[in-house]
């Protein structure tokens, strides 16, 4: 087992060796990774090296956070797919380079496919023999009177009337565990809309044990959800039968990615579901004023098949505010903006010294980590500069912000005292600091790029030897920036390649201002002979 990451003070900031100090360090106009972003990517790279495979017989490395948001969030998958947000974020500010992240989506598409991804939907069968022994808090969770008789969020439940059990986490009986395929769905979008693979097109195997195991491809899989979709216009369930805003606008994002690069309109069934949403799981889902209620969930069959809404007053839980409103962003901004407007109304405490924290349920009082961490990110997407940075503040001045200089990597310890970065909590605090612009996050989904598969590309980078800060491009040139936080390797010849160039074309290769001319390979490529260090490099057509 690695060496769990030191934990450095805060201040130590001052030591990360791959910072921006010079204008010529980068090229200027082009979009740059944040140190946040290079640190954080460096750190995920090292990750999904702890372990290999995730079948039964395996254990998961500790780095994988299944403990976050008990009762409802302790499963592996959780950290799979949040972690995708920053991922995507960085492809958008070096669009001409995204191997690394095809490397990191890749393996965790691969680990959604295997059992401890999985495994509750197949395991927690029937209702939970523990409902005699939950925690009186746990009430709030529960519709009224239901305590004891009714599983708590977070017990799959699959086989509960007036479903059948079902194996298939993927089918999940047709109408339910959307927190299983809608969230593989996202992670093979992603890994699809960042990379341009299209591996997931073809089929794949989700895998329980060597003897039980479903067959899907990355279409058919939208195309099941779509149809269940529209035949449940209330929402998919999660666990038998809890149907989550928080899940089934994530879904929407992920079946946006598909389209995109599919050319299908699948979409079209989550828009029928949010109608429902927007109209009943919210108070002011209509108009121009921040919205009043949110729901934590809706189960459809209860009450003697009327259902019941947990949006009362107890109901309205910070993070799930803060999370929908962040999901929102790619799918109905406007909507997403007022959820989040509603948020910040309600949840939001300042101190004296300008800093600020989000409670967790209206009337405590005190930072709710989860809570203020999505509150932070929504922030910087919504472009609410001034509420980041008193959030900012706080995050500073409380969840240890750690520059792990010799390894080039960052992430928040968080005050928990434990010997790996918190990843659910750090997948959705870093988008905050990995976002270099409101919106960027919602024009994934809403303008995404699809020209960068078709311009001149970055590939072959000796990662993490070598860091990229800038990787961007035109029909005629390609603009780099690159450093290293090796210092046993600084000079060190290094190379990598521009592919997608014009075959046979002559380009100028300008390495930090030493310039010679190329002709591009048949196959459209060139090599670019560097060193190890921070340098730019442009790679230009000549006319």
């Amino acid at each position: 087992m690695p060496d769990a990451t030191p934990t450095l003070p805060g201040d130590s900031a001052g030591e990360f060796p791959a910072r921006v100090t010079s204008s010529s360090d980068i090229v200027a106009g082009k979009s740059v990774l944040t140190d946040e972003a290079m640190g954080w990517l460096a750190y995920l790279d090292r990750k999904i090296t702890f372990d290999g495979t995730w079948f039964k017989d395996d254990n998961v490395h500790p780095s994988w956070d299944n403990y976050t948001g008990a009762p409802i969030g302790v499963y592996h998958r959780y950290d799979l797919s949040y972690a995708t947000y920053s991922l995507g974020l960085m492809s958008e500010n070096t669009p001409a380079w995204r191997e690394e992240y095809g490397k990191v989506l890749g393996y965790m598409a691969e680990r959604f496919l295997e059992y401890w991804a999985m495994w509750d939907w197949i395991e927690n069968s029937g209702p939970d023999p523990n409902r005699a022994n939950y925690p009186a808090e746990a009430a709030v969770l529960f519709p009224p009177g239901y305590m004891g008789k009714y599983d708590i969020p977070g017990w799959a439940g699959n086989g509960i009337e007036p479903y059948q059990y079902d194996p298939d986490p993927v089918r999940g009986n047709g109408a339910c565990n959307l927190m299983y395929k809608g969230y593989l769905n996202l992670v093979v979008s992603f890994f699809n809309y960042i990379t341009g693979d299209p591996k997931y097109d073809a089929d794949f195997k989700v895998q329980y044990d060597n003897e039980t195991a479903y067959t899907y491809s990355h279409r058919s899989l939208n195309e099941l959800i779509a149809n269940q979709l529209r035949a449940n216009i209330s929402g998919l369930g999660c666990e038998v039968m809890k149907v989550y805003p928080w899940c089934n606008n994530l879904t929407g994002m992920a079946q946006r990615l598909f389209d995109v690069m599919h050319g299908t309109n699948l979409t079209s069934s989550y828009e029928g579901w949010k109608r429902y949403y927007r109209e009943n799981m919210l108070v002011g889902g209509y108009g121009t004023e921040p919205v009043e209620k949110h729901a934590l969930y809706w189960d459809p069959a209860i009450e003697d098949g009327k259902g019941y809404l947990m949006n009362g007053d107890e109901h309205q839980f910070a993070y799930n505010w803060w999370a929908n409103a962040y999901h929102l962003a790619g799918l109905d901004r406007d909507l997403g903006h007022r959820v989040f407007l509603g948020a910040k109304k309600k949840f939001i405490d300042y101190s004296k010294d300008g800093s600020a924290w989000s409670i967790g349920l209206p009337g405590l009082e005190g930072d709710y980590q989860y809570a203020t961490i999505c509150a932070t990110s929504a922030a910087q997407e919504y472009g609410d500069t001034e509420l980041f940075e008193a959030l900012n503040l706080h995050v500073q001045n409380n969840y240890e912000p750690t520059w792990d200089a010799p390894r080039g990597e960052f992430f928040f310890h968080l005050g928990l005292g434990e010997d790996w970065p918190r990843g659910q909590l750090n997948d959705w605090l870093l988008p905050a600091y990995t976002s270099t612009r409101p919106g960027q996050f919602g024009d994934m989904f809403m303008n995404p790029n699809t020209e960068k598969f078709h311009l001149p590309t970055l590939e072959g980078v000796d990662f993490p030897t070598l860091r990229v800060r800038q990787a961007t491009s035109d029909d005629t040139a390609f603009y780099g920036a690159f450093t290293s936080v090796d210092r046993d390797k600084l000079g060190e010849p290094t190379s990598y390649k521009i592919t997608k160039l014009a075959p046979g074309q002559r380009y100028t290769v300008d390495v930090s201002g030493t310039v010679k001319e190329e002709i591009a390979s048949a196959t459209g490529e060139i090599t670019v002979n560097a060193k190890i260090g921070t340098h730019t490099t442009v790679v230009r057509r000549i006319s």
